[in-house]
Formats: C-alpha cells, sequence, structure tokens
C-alpha cells in the first residue's frame, strides 16, 4: 500500500522540461483570457495587444490547483493594464487585474 502512495505521488511530479511544456501549451489560452479581460477592463474595440511579462507553473504541493500562471500586460487603445492569468491543466483560465490600475499610454 505504502509503494502504492509512493508512485501515486511521484507521478504527479514534473520534470522541469514537462513543466515548460505545459507552460509553453497553456500561454495561448493564457493570453487569449487576458486580451478579453483587458478589452472590458480598457473598454476597447480595437485588437488588443498582449505580452507575457513572466510565468510559472504554480504551487504544485498535493493539496494546490494544479495551474500555471502569467503575468501580462495588455494595452489597446492608447490604455494599458497589468493581469495575473491563472490557467488548469484544462486550459480553463481566469484573468484578475493586479491593483485594477489603468494607465493611459503616451500618443505616438
Amino acid at each position: 500500500m505504502l509503494s502504492w502512495l509512493a508512485l501515486v505521488l511521484l507521478g504527479g511530479c514534473l520534470t522541469p522540461d514537462a513543466l515548460e511544456r505545459r507552460l509553453d501549451d497553456l500561454q495561448p489560452a493564457a493570453l487569449d483570457t487576458a486580451k478579453e479581460r483587458a478589452r472590458i477592463d480598457l473598454g476597447c474595440e480595437e485588437p488588443i495587444a498582449a505580452d507575457v511579462l513572466s510565468r510559472s507553473p504554480g504551487d504544485s504541493s498535493i493539496a494546490s490547483i494544479d495551474r500555471a500562471e502569467y503575468k501580462i500586460a495588455a494595452s489597446g487603445c492608447r490604455k494599458r493594464i497589468l493581469l495575473t492569468v491563472a490557467c488548469t491543466k484544462t486550459r480553463l483560465c481566469s484573468a484578475l487585474a493586479q491593483d485594477a490600475f489603468v494607465q493611459e499610454m503616451p500618443h505616438k
């Protein structure tokens, strides 16, 4: 019984390469979610640009939710907002505005 439990626990661990692949796989869903949230928060119907500033596999402890987390800057209509997007391995993502601060961008 104990060896079976150890096998289950170790099977849930991902190698660094596997973590990077998972972050790569989930990143398009995170960007799409950030763009949709930014479109609402910025009140912008123009195309939204989004750039990943950082990403992490999230907490991978036994009691945690298996997810990846992205910090994304999104801009459109001469405004910019910073978002945190968390995605599960099933590509269910949720975006939160960091401090809900919308920054006006200078005219180009």
